[in-house]
């Protein structure tokens, strides 16, 4: 009988302390829990290379060689700074950054933009994308944030997390759509 007691009694204590050590995180009605931003990118002061390529960037002068991409760039991204450029086959690679956040852009030898991809802190989202996503996904806080210009359209990559999971998110103007979601181990 006292072996019984005694187990049922570790038992209790086990599951106890299992339920708190365990426990997770719900968002209560009405509160929005918004984590802090994670660190995207790198930021021009750290002194760590813009680019991730082992190409050398020392040969392409794109005022030189390549003017009607050298002027495109200057148009559509006036405010960059350290701008790093590699050629590979028939594109041009430029990666800078605008106002603390890295940019990835890729330019045809003839001045045509495919894309630009930026990684954005929070705040740069546009404010009525912010209230869209938190009505939407309550609960949830902002990971990472991504902005994509192709052929004029601007559309957002966002990465939410709670505390069971990620979602990536895809926003345009007119839709969000959910990506895909990753459950957390």
């Amino acid at each position: 009988m006292k072996v019984i007691v005694k187990f049922v009694m570790i038992m209790v204590v086990f599951l106890a302390v299992s339920l708190v050590l365990f426990a997770q995180v719900t968002a209560k009605a009405g509160k929005s829990y918004r984590l802090q931003s994670q660190p995207v990118g790198m930021m021009p002061e750290t002194m760590m290379p813009l680019h991730f390529s082992d190409k050398d960037p020392a040969g392409i002068n794109p005022e030189a060689e390549y003017p009607v991409v050298a002027k495109r760039f200057g148009k559509l991204f006036p405010d960059a700074v350290n701008a790093v450029w590699f050629r590979e086959n028939k594109n041009l690679f430029v990666y800078f950054y605008i106002k603390g956040n890295k940019v990835t852009a890729v330019f045809t030898l003839r001045g045509h933009m495919n894309y630009a991809i930026a990684n954005l802190a929070i705040t740069d989202l546009p404010g009525a994308i912010i209230n869209k996503v938190e009505s939407r996904y309550e609960g949830y806080g902002f990971f990472n944030v991504k902005q994509v210009i192709e052929e004029g359209n601007i559309t957002y990559e966002v990465v939410l997390v709670n505390s069971c999971e990620y979602v990536v998110i895809h926003i345009s103007e007119e839709e969000i759509t959910e990506r895909r979601r990753i459950r957390k181990m």
